[in-house]
């Protein structure tokens, strides 16, 4: 049983880490049975990336018309535009096919 959080990857990696922060308590505070029970049973997060705001509210609006419970984060500093999602264990193939963000790259080792 895994949360599922999707950020933007067009932000940089801090942006992207308080963001996704941000879109986690929202879905809390907004889903709060579906919240504590993951939280009881499981606590696994699986941090998720597409490329854009867009892509965000697309996968937001398919997760809702699937009935999945969704939460939307709205970055005031960013213009109030949507910048991270939560969404539910229940919504795993909705988000499967999705790379992790924040994926360290291959470190290049000096000869």
């Amino acid at each position: 049983m895994k949360m599922f959080v999707i950020v933007r990857a067009d932000l940089d990696p801090g942006s992207q880490a308080a963001q996704s922060a941000h879109a986690l308590r929202l879905f809390g505070a907004e889903h709060q049975t579906i919240d504590r029970y993951w939280y009881a049973k499981s606590n696994n997060l699986v941090l998720l990336s597409v490329p854009n705001e867009a892509a965000l509210k697309h996968l937001a609006s398919r997760a809702a018309d699937a009935g999945f419970a969704c939460s939307s984060f709205r970055e005031p500093d960013f213009d109030n535009t949507v910048t991270a999602i939560t969404i539910e264990p229940d919504g795993y193939k909705l988000v499967s096919n999705l790379p992790l963000a924040l994926k360290a790259k291959p470190q290049i080792k000096a000869a």
